[in-house]
């Protein structure tokens, strides 16, 4: 008789999608939306549930062999708890992004800054957005939100777990500082992408940059904003490209040629068209894996990023890049300006990568 994997998580694409692309077991699949669960049957037929009750109705019918948590968000976590308990089977949690520790997801002030993970309880708090509070509410229920009763609640179901895995030893130690009891694996995510040809070896100017992924608040849109005003002034031979959508602050600047979004069947053939030089992943907050990051250093790029997160994490273990330890466009700044008049160490790492 055929088993299955019960999977939690959000439907919102991203690393979470594609992690789960490479699970190979038989699995069922809910989610939630709005006021109902979505719960997708082993033949594929969505079924629109209200509670998580029918939920575990529905499960009867099947023989769970193990639950994954993939996300959380906008489940009632009182729900989750009992669900766990009435299927008793083994519970693996991802830690896909830091919403358990942050209902903003990653670390961002509401002016758009890096909050740097401050350890003060009443600090989050006031820190959370009107939409995050409402989100809080419906998912602490009946208990009214705060950040120490989120995390607590977390706790309890982290406790239940057979196995938490995060992607990356920076997950895991910025989880460790809150949670410092729980044991997490790393386990780094699937990155479902080869390459097929090599970029061209010698970089020449101007040097071409691609900004990988979507640029929006978290995602580095204030500090490219504040290149390309320093490269206005003060130009550099410097072309940057971008891939994936971007700030409405920057659709409008001639100096960033933008090449729309783009599928791992495409990027590699995008970049070799534009000739590119050197990657830059421009986030101002820790990244849980940077699917960006891993990308371009598969496809043989050397990165640039700030000196935070799994972006960091990977550069520096593969010794594929530059991390910059002061995260705003005047950082990003010198550095490409020195790489401007060091095209031999672009050569060297590029030369470096195509080897590994």
């Amino acid at each position: 008789m055929t088993s299955y994997t019960f999977v939690i998580h959000h439907n919102g694409g991203g690393g979470i999608a594609q992690s789960m692309r490479a699970m190979s077991s038989p699995m069922i699949f809910c989610y939630k939306r709005g006021a109902q669960y979505i719960f997708t049957n082993p033949t594929g037929k969505k079924e629109y549930l209200p509670t998580m009750k029918r939920v575990a109705q529905k499960l009867q019918r099947f023989p769970i062999k193990g639950i994954v948590i993939r996300h959380l968000a906008n489940i009632p976590l009182q729900d989750c708890l009992w669900l766990v308990q009435q299927i008793k089977s083994p519970l693996t949690i991802y830690l896909h992004d830091f919403f358990a520790i942050c209902p903003r997801l990653f670390f961002v002030r509401k002016n758009g800054d890096y909050c740097h993970i401050p350890t003060s309880s009443s600090t989050c708090d006031a820190c959370i957005h009107p939409d995050k509070i409402k989100q809080m509410k419906m998912m602490l229920r009946p208990h009214t939100p705060s950040i120490t009763k989120w995390r607590n609640t977390f706790y309890t179901l982290f406790k239940k777990a057979t196995r938490i895995i995060a992607p990356s030893h920076t997950v895991k130690q910025i989880y460790a500082s809150f949670f410092p009891d729980v044991s997490i694996d790393v386990v780094p995510n699937v990155v479902a992408l080869k390459r097929h040809s090599l970029p061209k070896k010698t970089p020449h100017l101007p040097l071409r940059v691609a900004l990988l992924g979507h640029l929006f608040r978290h995602k580095g849109e204030q500090p490219v904003k504040e290149l390309l005003t320093y490269l206005k002034s003060n130009p550099l031979p410097v072309q940057l490209y971008s891939y994936g959508q971007v700030a409405r602050v920057l659709r409008a600047s001639p100096l960033l040629i933008k090449r729309g979004t783009y599928t791992t069947a495409n990027i590699e053939k995008k970049l070799l068209a534009d000739e590119i030089d050197i990657v830059c992943i421009p986030s101002i907050c820790p990244e849980a894996f940077s699917h960006t990051t891993h990308e371009a250093l598969t496809l043989g790029y050397p990165v640039l990023c700030f000196h935070l997160g799994a972006q960091a994490e990977t550069v520096l273990k593969k010794q594929g890049g530059w991390v910059v330890k002061t995260h705003n466009g005047k950082g990003l700044y010198k550095q490409l300006d020195y790489l401007c008049q060091h095209l031999d160490e672009v050569s060297l790492l590029k030369q470096q990568l195509q080897f590994n």
